[in-house]
């Protein structure tokens, strides 16, 4: 097996560099990213139980005879 060349270590470092801070970047807006899902569905079903427990009544038409 070759011995690897100094180039060889700093490519390879540069590398390891680059996914670990893309990975750290990333980490910040992922958990953005759940946090707005798990707040929107929370809300999605506040609404829908609050809807089921109290239905909108709906205004009568014109042409229904009281």
């Amino acid at each position: 097996m070759k011995k690897p060349t100094l180039e060889d270590c700093f490519f390879i470092a540069l590398i390891y560099l680059d996914e670990f801070i893309k990975r750290v970047l990333i980490s910040p807006f992922k958990l953005y990213t759940m946090y707005d899902y798990w707040s929107h569905n929370r809300a999605v079903e506040q609404a829908a139980k609050d809807a089921q427990e109290n239905p909108p009544i709906l205004p009568k038409t014109p042409y229904e005879s009281n």
